[in-house]
């Protein structure tokens, strides 16, 4: 629902439904917050692995990230 806020989990299921989705990916584009939970897709559906990943401005710091998305 509009405004409605999603965790960083729930963003890397909708991600991996849509490898899912789409079955044989070979590359996964990415920008931002949009690299962690494309990197945490990938890696929990090894079946599908992409040959490439190409990730646009991902954040330097995972920990920090998740904690104030994650709260």
């Amino acid at each position: 629902r509009a405004g409605d806020q999603a965790t960083m989990t729930q963003y890397t299921r909708a991600v991996g439904a849509v490898l899912d989705t789409l079955g044989d990916v070979r590359v996964v584009v990415a920008h931002s917050l949009g690299s962690i939970a494309a990197i945490g897709a990938v890696a929990a559906h090894t079946g599908r692995m992409p040959e490439c990943a190409v990730l646009i401005a991902p954040p330097a710091t995972l920990g920090a990230v998740l904690e104030r998305w994650d709260g």
